[in-house]
């Protein structure tokens, strides 16, 4: 064989030749030849045992019969059971899945996420508080129920259209229930809620009288978001933008007493009927000289004025915009800056209103073609442009919405936009930079929380209006939970004028309801909730930063005066292995279940906790395969140690006699736990997971356990003792550390190996692993032991000489005294190792 050498030229080069001894070839070659995994096979004659007695715990089992072994045991030992008592809190606050449809591969992505974060603190110590909810109300429901019935919220009675959301409902948390303790979920399952359970519903009321009786309540009439499918107003977070084809239309407009005109571009010209004014820039030369003036609506004979806002773009269309009421949000703000009249084109059904002559009755699509047609018969039309533009729909049912005035219920918050700004600089966001969406959202608000919806199934809104002077009466807190439509008002007749009283049918935005989980979680309105309040975590995805986010910090400001939480960790999207955002009606779906079917939970987890934080990823199939072949590989390095390794249980590590070889692995361990334990204080999983990976499958199994095996076949002595306990303290610390991200294989192993030792009921609970040993010595040496041997390993390989194939003499030069002194110390451990 070639011969190795190091230079250092303040050195004398120096020589150790490595011959093999008589004793390695008298040893049973099946031993030294067999790989380790081939090793586990040959387990008579050897002096080790396990610690559960037995000399192998066999090849891996059925992944899906340890599965559920170890629900049924953390079950059955109340794991996940949060209790009252001494010690660090950490709370955390998980977004209840809506119970609209089954579970995908994007929401596991999102929630193992949180979950291993939940899972690391209880190893830590912390008394975690980790409830589960269901998001049961509102549109959601509603629309699925509508759907799958063929029905609208009109065609039944108001009580059994409730009962058949209430079958949907019961069905998928009973489902969901299901998939979310598949995937390993520890949440306290005795803690579960619904959002429309009598208990949640009173909460939620009083939160409603709270802030009415504050004034932070009110109703009026206002323009709001209108979805005519879904019959209901919206909040403007509940809007959706998507990009349309349509047209850009040029209008002539005449100036009133004048042979000149002004040509307006705009693509709702179904909205001439409610046009108000038309305003240009103040600096626009084309338009100076007619401001003021008034010109007359085409097909409608109606006169409006030419006004100058600097809000205009001179460089949009002809820089003539007309306003109506309304089209957009930029409507709404000219009606209020210039004091324009509101007239109302279409209805809550999405047809054209009487003011609109002809057009009366039609779809705003079919009046939008009609009207065209008209101008361009008519001499108006200048001309048409095929345009792509952006138009708001529902974010439920994907209907466009109009802007229409209405009379509803809204929270107060616009008053507090600066206190709502400080917020995000108050929580720590993970990732950092989504507290950049957040805040341009707040600098975005122009009004007021619409908080009604003309729907069913939800929390009822608790007043009674009063018939003659249209003022309200709110609920007594004893009432609650109440529904108005069923129950009585608190007083007989209306105390401001004395007419009669009829329950209001709105009921609350499903925001309103499940932006209170931090409170309700923590037993809010009881004193005691300060105890637990504000919560650690609020785990979210950031599609939902304008709306779950958002309303949280605003309801918990207005209630309480203090933030929610003091941190937000934001998921990205789960996306099919196309890169597009996974969705039931695109087809395009991956149900953990069949996941979970062929590969196991801990496969589906280890790809979950790959993906940066924050970050959309595609669900990859080769990283599930990765999880599973490690799940393999690491049952297959315990299942070797189990037959050589023994408890460390009385030995002191920093102060034993190790083998160098041994405190070399412990270091490396060592170094992994510190690492490991900062990748999961910041969220950084995919880090900690590939961290983990490399220790244990290249530092442990392909160098350490080749290094010790020649030291593990012969009769026990101190070197064999040494590696013994050794074996047993880095796997111990190897499981727990992925005991978070892969739970099922990692239990599995404790309960087989080392439950009996170490005396925790589960590793869930076990303590989190601290640094067993730090020796730079140790590591220096054991690293130039391990290259020498890689070294060697490679130059047989070139050379074409099996691995297996005993080498008569190896020559090893280096001019360095330490590296010398260490090779001299460990010239066994190289010699056996490579034969």
């Amino acid at each position: 064989m070639r011969k190795a050498a190091c230079h250092d030229s303040t050195h004398t080069t120096q020589q150790l030749i490595i011959q093999q001894s008589p004793l390695m070839k008298s040893l049973n070659r099946r031993h030294l030849r067999s790989s380790w995994v081939e090793v586990c096979q040959v387990i008579d004659g050897f002096s080790g045992r396990s610690v559960d007695g037995s000399h192998d715990i066999g090849p891996i089992p059925d992944i899906r019969k340890i599965e559920k072994k170890v629900r049924e045991l953390w079950e059955k030992n109340a794991v996940f059971v949060y209790r009252d008592g001494e010690g660090p809190l950490y709370v955390i606050d998980t977004p209840p899945p809506t119970t609209s449809g089954i579970l995908h591969c994007g929401h596991v992505m999102h929630y193992v996420e949180f979950d291993i974060m939940a899972r690391f603190k209880r190893m830590q110590g912390y008394r975690v508080l980790f409830p589960i909810g269901f998001d049961c109300d509102g549109l959601p429901i509603e629309v699925k129920a509508e759907q799958l019935y063929n029905v609208t919220k009109g065609d039944v009675p108001r009580e059994k259209f409730k009962a058949m959301c209430w079958d949907l409902v019961n069905k998928w948390v009973r489902r969901q229930t299901e998939q979310l303790k598949a995937i390993g979920m520890s949440v306290d399952w005795t803690k579960k809620y619904l959002t429309m359970t009598d208990d949640y519903i009173r909460k939620t009321q009083i939160a409603f009288i709270t802030l009415y009786k504050k004034g932070l309540i009110y109703r009026a009439a206002h323009p709001i978001f209108w979805c005519s499918r879904c019959q209901t107003a919206l909040a403007k977070e509940e809007i959706e933008y998507k990009i349309k084809r349509g047209k850009m239309v040029y209008i002539k407009f005449k100036i009133v007493g004048s042979d000149e005109s002004i040509i307006v571009a705009t693509t709702r010209p179904e909205l001439l009927p409610a046009i108000q004014a038309i305003l240009v820039h103040p600096d626009d030369e084309r338009y100076i000289s007619i401001v003021g003036k008034e010109v007359l609506v085409p097909i409608f004979a109606k006169r409006v004025r030419i006004i100058s806002d600097d809000e205009v773009d001179p460089s949009f269309g002809t820089g003539a915009v007309m306003v109506c009421t309304f089209g957009d949000v930029q409507d709404v703000k000219w009606m209020y800056k210039h004091k324009l009249s509101i007239t109302k084109a279409i209805d809550e059904t999405g047809r054209m209103t009487s003011i609109c002559g002809d057009y009366a009755g039609l779809h705003v699509e079919e009046a939008r073609d009609k009207i065209i047609n008209d101008l361009r018969a008519q001499g108006y039309l200048v001309k048409e442009e095929e345009i792509k533009h952006e138009i708001g729909v529902c974010w439920r049912c994907g209907t466009p919405v109009e802007l229409i005035v209405s009379e509803q219920w809204f929270i107060k918050m616009t008053h507090i936009k600066d206190r709502l700004l400080k917020a995000a600089d108050d929580i720590k966001w993970v990732p950092d930079y989504y507290k950049t969406r957040y805040k341009n959202w707040v600098h975005g608000l122009l009004w007021d929380w619409c908080i009604s919806r003309q729907r069913i199934f939800g929390v009822p809104i608790p007043a009674w209006i009063c018939d003659r002077c249209g003022r309200e009466v709110v609920a007594e807190i004893e009432q609650l939970p109440c529904d108005p439509v069923r129950d009585k008002p608190p007083v007989k007749r209306c105390p401001y004028c004395g007419g009669q009283l009829r329950g209001c049918t709105d009921i609350l935005d499903t925001w309103v309801s499940s932006s209170l989980t931090p409170l309700y979680i923590t037993g809010w309105p009881d004193p005691s909730y300060k105890e637990k309040f504000p919560i650690s975590l609020r785990p979210q995805a950031h599609d939902n930063i304008h709306r779950w986010h958002f309303y949280s910090i605003l309801m918990s400001l207005l209630l309480t005066g203090r933030l929610p939480y003091h941190l937000t960790m934001i998921s990205g999207h789960g996306l099919d292995p196309k890169g597009v955002k996974m969705s039931k009606s695109k087809g395009n779906v991956i149900i953990p279940d069949e996941v979970i079917e062929e590969y196991g939970a801990d496969a589906l987890r280890v790809w979950a906790a790959s993906v940066t934080v924050g970050d959309d990823a595609r669900f990859d199939w080769s990283m599930v395969r990765f999880g599973r072949r490690f799940a393999v590989k690491l049952w297959n390095i315990a299942r070797f140690c189990s037959m050589f390794m023994m408890p460390s249980l009385n030995i002191d590590i920093d102060k034993a006699v190790l083998n160098p070889i041994d405190r070399w692995i412990l270091t490396k361990l060592s170094i992994l736990i510190t690492e490991v334990t900062d990748h999961m204080e910041n969220f950084r999983f995919n880090k900690a997971l590939f961290s983990i990976y490399e220790f244990t499958w290249h530092d442990l199994a392909d160098d350490y356990l080749e290094m010790v095996k020649y030291r593990l076949y012969e009769d026990s002595n101190e070197a064999d003792v040494s590696a013994r306990v050794t074996l047993y303290v880095v796997l111990l610390n190897v499981i727990k550390l992925l005991s978070p991200i892969m739970p099922f294989i990692t239990e599995e192993i404790y309960q087989r190996l080392f439950r009996e030792y170490e005396g925790d009921v589960s590793i869930s609970v076990s303590k989190w692993p601290s640094a067993v040993l730090i020796d730079e010595e140790a590591l220096k040496e054991g690293e130039l032991i391990r290259q020498v041997i890689s070294s060697i390993r490679r130059e047989k390989a070139r050379r074409g000489i099996p691995l297996s194939k005993e080498v008569a003499e190896l020559h090893l030069y280096t001019t360095n005294d330490k590296s010398a002194y260490a090779l001299e110390k460990n010239v066994e451990c190289i010699a056996r190792t490579l034969k």
